[in-house]
């Protein structure tokens, strides 16, 4: 059920442990973020961070985001631009 909620959004969707461990991701990510799965798989959410944030205009602001809907009990969600438009 969960891998088929995931799969039906247009978002892109990366879903981590209290640890930073990827624990689950959708098929959109890897579309949008042009990934392969297997990276996504053998990386933690740091290493995710310090690879991918030069897809964004405020490399900073991504990586702040990111961290902080991580460290909250609560959903989260924002904007952020990417350095293609």
């Amino acid at each position: 059920l969960l891998c088929a909620t995931l799969e039906a959004t247009s978002d892109a969707i990366l879903v981590t442990d209290a640890t930073g461990s990827i624990v689950e991701f959708n098929t959109r990510l890897l579309e949008l973020w042009d990934l392969p799965a297997a990276e996504v798989r053998s990386t933690t959410l740091l290493d995710f961070l310090a690879l991918n944030a030069h897809r964004f205009t405020s490399h900073s602001t991504f990586e702040a985001q990111v961290k902080a809907a991580h460290h909250s009990a609560l959903n989260s969600q924002g904007e952020l631009q990417w350095t293609d438009g």
